[in-house]
This record gives structure tokens, C-alpha cells and sequence, in this order.
């Protein structure tokens, strides 16, 4: 959606203003795991909405949901490479809709502070324009942390007879073409 010339917003517009700042002082405190909000100044009037850049730490996340990262996202971590996308999910060994609760509670959150009534509506947004999550990405320099345990490889490491087993597992949680 095109954004209405009278809605623009600079970067140091956005920086300034009030509902902006709230929502990100919420957001950091609500959700622990997130380290940094950040929205890229080139792109704030691409769209009526204006896409944040969540940086997380995923292994946090992991720890307080119970979750195991992603193979390719553990890989990308441990090569120092970092990782991001637009969906949290893909972070993680778990399910689209199980992860994707995690998402809405954000956009929620950012959706009730927009609307709220207890800002003024001079200290707000323009009403056609509102923040939402555009993209996950690790912090640069972040690093497996020694506490976070792969639960599969250690089980794996543990008990190497249930290595068959495990490998199963794996091939039945992996979705492949049958003949």
C-alpha cells in the first residue's frame, strides 16, 4: 500500500516519536530475548506499515520455550555467519503454528499500543501507519552459548545404541515424496 504523502516519515521523525518509543522500550522488556529493534531508515515509507528488524537470541528462547534451533540455523550460528528471516519458525525445530504464536504476541503488542488511548493522538503514529515484524536476525558475534544443550545429540552421545532410533525419528518428522 502506497503511503500517503502526508504520512511520511523521516528517520529522525520515527527516532522521535513517542509511540515508537514506547513499543520498543515494551517490546525489549516484554520479550527478554530480543536484544535490539531496529528499523531500516531507507525503507520506513516503502509501505503503510513499517517493518521492525527483531535481533534475537534464539538460544534464550530456546531455553524459556523449551525448543531445539534448527539444524541450518545452529550450523550458521556456530560458523559465525549468524542468521535471519522473516519467519521466527525457521529458527527452530518446531512447528509453523506452534512458533508463530510467539510472532503474533509481538505484532499484537505493537497492534495495542497503536491503538491504545492512553497516548495522545499528537504523540502517535499517523493512524495509516504502524509497526510490525519484519525480520528475525542473531546479533552479530553471537556464539553457541555453553548451556545450550541439543537434546538429540546428547542423547545421541549418551546413549549411542538409540542412534537407529533417533535417525528414525528424524525421517518420520521429515516430510519426503512416496512413491
Amino acid at each position: 500500500m502506497a503511503v500517503h504523502p502526508n504520512d511520511m516519515l523521516t528517520p529522525e521523525e520515527l527516532n522521535d516519536n513517542y509511540e515508537y518509543k514506547i513499543t520498543k522500550k515494551v517490546i525489549l522488556r516484554e520479550f527478554p530475548w530480543v536484544k535490539e529493534f531496529v528499523v531500516d531508515p531507507n525503507t520506513i515509507n516503502d509501505y503503510g506499515l513499517i517493518f521492525v528488524d527483531l535481533y534475537v537470541d534464539p538460544f534464550e528462547l530456546a531455553g524459556i520455550e523449551g525448543w531445539t534451533l534448527s539444524r541450518w540455523a545452529l550450523n550458521d550460528i556456530k560458523d559465525g555467519h549468524g542468521y535471519n528471516s522473516p519467519w521466527l519458525s525457521s529458527f527452530y525445530h518446531e512447528t509453523f503454528e506452534i512458533v508463530r504464536d510467539v510472532t503474533d504476541k509481538i505484532n499484537d503488542t505493537m497492534e495495542a499500543i497503536h491503538k491504545s488511548n492512553a497516548i495522545p493522538q499528537d504523540m502517535k503514529l499517523p493512524i495509516s501507519r504502524r509497526l510490525s515484524v519484519g525480520n528475525f536476525a542473531t546479533q552479530k558475534g553471537l556464539t553457541v552459548p555453553t548451556t545450550y544443550v541439543n537434546w538429540k545429540d546428547a542423547i545421541k552421545d549418551e546413549h549411542p545404541e538409540w542412534n537407529r532410533t533417533l535417525d528414525t525419528l528424524d525421517d518420520l518428522a521429515t516430510p519426503q515424496d512416496n512413491p
